[in-house]
């Protein structure tokens, strides 16, 4: 009543500290055609309810859209971080000489592009390594290696190196006497032995000839005790 007989406008608003010892709203409007006036008391906490409640609304929106903003970005990771712990356990087996991996590219991305390779690739080290094998059955591992990375020359190359041949001593004699068992029990003992001798001094094991065995040193440059 104070402030609306005071005011020069004869209305408005102001705050106050009520008898209960709560704030409250009062807005009042002076009538002075009729020498009286308009009062109305609000408390503080009905004014501004909508607002707290807006302010909850706010928070909780926040915090759902925080939750799942972290929710997507979890997901997104770990369509990243599982493919790439998949290729990286792959790699551990190839490692260790285990060629059969099974790698399917679960997404069209950069990831999945790099799965795609990497089966290729693990695929490819597979055939190589069948072809190294079957190769290694008839001509030296070292040979087959360089045959697979293509360091062999058409045509080949003058070399100064060693050629050996050896024989056994009158085996023709010896296989009239044996039985084709008692041959080859023979000869694969013979040449399991020759051809750790030719493999410990760097040697190049060329052919078998019956019971003959023709070996080379120097001829893919490493030099040994021959």
């Amino acid at each position: 009543v104070h402030d609306m007989l005071t005011s020069p406008l004869g209305n408005g608003q102001t705050r106050f500290i009520g008898e209960d010892g709560k704030a409250a709203i009062g807005t009042y409007k002076r009538l002075p055609q009729v020498n009286a006036g308009v009062l109305s008391i609000v408390s503080e906490d009905k004014v501004y309810e909508e607002v707290y409640n807006l302010q909850d609304r706010n928070i909780l929106i926040m915090v759902l859209a925080l939750c799942i903003a972290l929710a997507g970005i979890f997901l997104f990771a770990k369509t990243i971080s599982l493919p790439i712990l998949e290729l990286l356990n792959a790699t551990h087996e190839i490692e260790k000489g285990k060629f059969d991996v099974f790698l399917k590219a679960s997404t069209q991305d950069e990831v999945g592009l790099l799965t795609k390779s990497f089966a290729k690739m693990g695929n490819g080290l597979k055939e190589r390594e069948r072809i190294k094998d079957a190769l290694g059955r008839f001509v030296n591992p070292a040979i087959a290696e360089l045959a697979l990375s293509q360091e062999l020359k058409l045509g080949g190359e003058n070399k100064m190196c060693t050629i050996f041949f050896s024989d056994i001593r009158g085996f023709t004699a010896m296989s009239e006497k044996l039985s084709p068992e008692e041959i080859v029990e023979l000869l694969n003992q013979y040449f399991t032995r020759m051809v750790e001798c030719i493999d410990l001094t760097f040697g190049i094991v060329d052919k078998f000839i019956g019971d003959a065995i023709m070996a080379t040193w120097g001829t893919l440059g490493v030099v040994g005790n021959s």
